[in-house]
């Protein structure tokens, strides 16, 4: 778990400080930075797990420790991995930087990590830093304990992307292409958080649950992948039972957001204690009333040891998972929010922390954080 990340002239943060909790909301308008915390994350936890084989490698052949290796394997440090692809040095150095430095640290449970830059060629997509570990920080090297769903995902196609690899390794992709396959290879293997059984299911199996859990989106769905290892194709069908029998359909023929909300659902029920699930826009193209039932999902999940990031735009978001703290599915302290803005024409972000008090209340509330709705009603009223 990441307790807390220090950010100095990173693209829009020139020096920010985020204490993060089991459960971290990111809000605020387009463009305000809050993006840019995840990058920093992802631009670290990818670069320590590309170097954990070789890590491995130099621990049975040398008399080095873990600290020792890391600091002189991570000298150079690319700006794309697995998770994020986010240019060159001038693209990351915050653009008013009174020195081209770039400072991220990550203070996890058992360790810490700085990483400490200066930039000298803007061109270049590596970084050469001074890179200081301290304590345990073998969760960063580990590959299967975070998953990380972007923006931009799966959406409704014949068939789906094959890869034994990423699937062996617990990895969906960044845009959720290996979930289906996942799914299909899983789909009787039982969740690890019973917390995360959906009331509905008759058991622990991924694929009951899964399907269960998309029902709360669309009444009565069920799902069927299947792999075909010949042409290592991976198809999807949705099925809906009525009293003319079973009706199953392609997932173009069925409602976008079924398909693009199904990697977010599947990284969630894969979870275990310990890990880190990212999760960018989850409400994209739903109905409020499923986007509070899958915040439910996201507060049951955080509650019982996985560490869940947010970024929204959504007040249903928010609201379902203060009426989750109303109603003691997580406990306040566990929650985190924090409001991103920018002022006109100014490159910076800025940061504000969002109190939300064990009745799910928040006491001060800026200018912005979702007022849009009581603005409009305002004009209609008047």
């Amino acid at each position: 778990m990441i307790k807390e990340v220090d950010i100095q002239n990173f693209k829009s943060l020139a020096k920010n400080n985020f204490e993060l909790e089991n459960l971290t909301l990111l809000t605020g308008a387009s463009s305000s930075g809050k993006s840019t915390l995840i990058q920093a994350i992802l631009f670290l936890k990818g670069n320590f797990e590309e170097k954990s084989d070789v890590l491995n490698v130099f621990k049975n052949s040398m008399k080095l420790t873990d600290k020792e290796i890391l600091e002189a394997f991570l000298r150079n440090v690319s700006l794309e991995n697995r998770y994020i692809s986010i240019g060159n040095a001038s693209d990351v150095l915050y653009e008013k930087a009174e020195e081209d430095k770039i400072k991220i640290g990550l203070k996890l449970q058992t360790g810490d990590v700085l990483f400490n830059c200066k930039v000298e060629d803007r061109s270049s997509k590596i970084l050469n830093n001074s890179l200081k570990c301290t304590g345990d920080i073998s969760e960063l090297l580990k590959e299967q304990n975070l998953s990380y769903i972007s923006a931009n995902r799966i959406v409704p196609e014949s068939s789906y992307k094959y890869s034994k690899e990423n699937i062996e390794k617990g990895q969906l992709g960044k845009n959720g292409e290996y979930a289906i396959h996942y799914l299909a290879e899983n789909k009787n293997k039982k969740i690890e958080i019973e917390a995360l059984k959906h009331e509905d299911s008759s058991g622990l199996d991924l694929g009951q649950n899964t399907a269960k859990w998309l029902s709360e989106i669309s009444k009565g769905i069920n799902i069927d992948s299947v792999v075909n290892y010949n042409s290592e194709v991976i198809t999807l069908r949705y099925t809906y039972e009525s009293k003319y029998g079973v009706k199953t359909l392609l997932p173009q023929n069925v409602g976008f957001g079924i398909t693009y909300i199904l990697p977010v659902i599947i990284a969630i029920l894969k979870s275990k204690p310990g890990d880190i699930v990212i999760i960018e826009n989850p409400e994209a193209h739903l109905h409020p009333t499923g986007i509070v039932k899958i915040s439910k999902l996201f507060s049951l999940a955080a509650a019982n040891g996985v560490q869940v990031i947010l970024e929204t735009h959504s007040d249903h978001i928010l609201n379902g998972i203060r009426v989750a703290i109303k109603e003691k599915v997580i406990d306040c302290l566990d929650v985190k929010t924090y409001y991103f803005s920018k002022n006109l024409g100014d490159s910076l972000s800025e940061v504000e922390k969002i109190e939300i008090n064990e009745n799910g209340k928040i006491e001060k509330w800026p200018i912005g954080f979702f007022d849009e709705w009581e603005n409009q009603l305002e004009k209609l009223l008047w």
